[in-house]
């Protein structure tokens, strides 16, 4: 299970890191929000999130959307975890600067423990969400988005969702 969430983590960055196709537009975004449980009404709270988006933002097209995430506050407890939403996308344009992007996909999460010890795992799970890009100019937007995960965990789906806003370059 950890060399599977790691596999995906590698393989959807690799996958994004390369040459943008001529035809799909792309948008590249760092991201900075909230995660917690799914259930607003449940004591749990929310965590601070950083993290980097890559998705395709031309109107009235089927593209891909994947999202790579860390908890910064995990990293003060001797623990590095990342986030990776995979996604499969639609634009729709609202207007002419404004852009709807509901999205689908799978998701997985990894840990390590960064002292003596050791350990590490991993989750898979599925997420769908949407989010709201609002050009500023030809070459820059403002993308906020909402994302509703489940994990699973040792045979129980552990609800999470985030509410995050991203600086986007266009390209």
């Amino acid at each position: 299970m950890r060399a599977l969430g790691f596999g995906l983590i590698v393989v959807t960055g690799l996958a994004c890191a390369a040459p943008c196709s001529a035809v799909a537009q792309q948008a590249t975004s760092f991201d900075a929000g909230v995660l917690g449980a799914a259930n607003p009404f449940q004591p749990n709270a929310a965590l601070g999130q950083v993290g980097l988006r890559v998705a395709t933002v031309r109107p009235q097209t089927v593209g891909v959307d994947f999202a790579l995430a860390t908890l910064p506050v995990a990293a003060a407890y001797g623990v590095l975890v990342l986030g990776a939403d995979l996604d499969a996308s639609w634009t729709v344009a609202l207007s002419d600067g404004v852009r709807l992007m509901p999205r689908g996909g799978v998701s997985s999460a990894f840990g390590v423990a960064l002292d003596g010890d050791g350990g590490a795992g991993a989750v898979v799970g599925y997420n769908a969400g949407i989010g709201l890009l609002q050009r500023t100019s030809p070459t820059t937007a403002v993308r906020l988005d909402y994302t509703y995960r489940r994990l699973v965990i040792d045979q129980e789906r552990l609800p999470l969702s985030s509410l995050t806003i991203g600086f986007v370059w266009m390209h």
